[in-house]
């Protein structure tokens, strides 16, 4: 399973995450995110693409994940933060054999109708699953 990661920062925890799939051999990951100075995983555990998304509709960071999309063959793509999320559907447009979307939601409020982004994002078609924090935040989710 050929995994894409598009996060806006790589905390300790992801990277221990990292690490152990590093491990297994019918797992590969490949992560696109934000640093400083230098990446936050080395090129051993997983490959790492600068990656900055700075809005909801980010035209080059839409183009980016699309040529990372071309160049390798991935099931999954999950992103971690709305702008990222927003940015992967844009990216997906137009293409026909496109992997999974999973979304992260980590805020318990619900989703309003009103807010246009919600349908760039956590309301929209592509996307396949959301994994939400805790069952807080998945009761909001519903009921939104």
């Amino acid at each position: 399973m050929r995994v894409l990661w598009v996060f806006r920062h790589v905390s300790a925890q992801l990277e221990r995450v990292a690490k152990d799939l590093a491990r297994r051999r019918d797992f590969t990951l490949e992560i696109m995110c934000h640093w400083g100075d230098r990446p936050s995983v080395n090129d051993s555990v997983a490959v790492t693409t600068r990656l900055e998304c700075r809005r909801k509709i980010d035209f080059a960071a839409q183009r980016a994940i699309r040529e990372k999309l071309r160049t390798g063959e991935f099931d999954i793509v999950h992103a971690y933060t709305s702008l990222d999320l927003a940015s992967v559907i844009g990216a997906f447009r137009g293409l026909r054999d496109a992997p999974k979307i999973v979304g992260y939601r980590e805020t318990i409020n619900r989703l309003q109708w009103r807010d246009l982004g919600n349908f760039l994002t956590f309301w929209h078609s592509r996307v396949d699953r959301i994994i939400c924090v805790c069952r807080a935040t998945n009761r909001a989710l519903l009921a939104s």
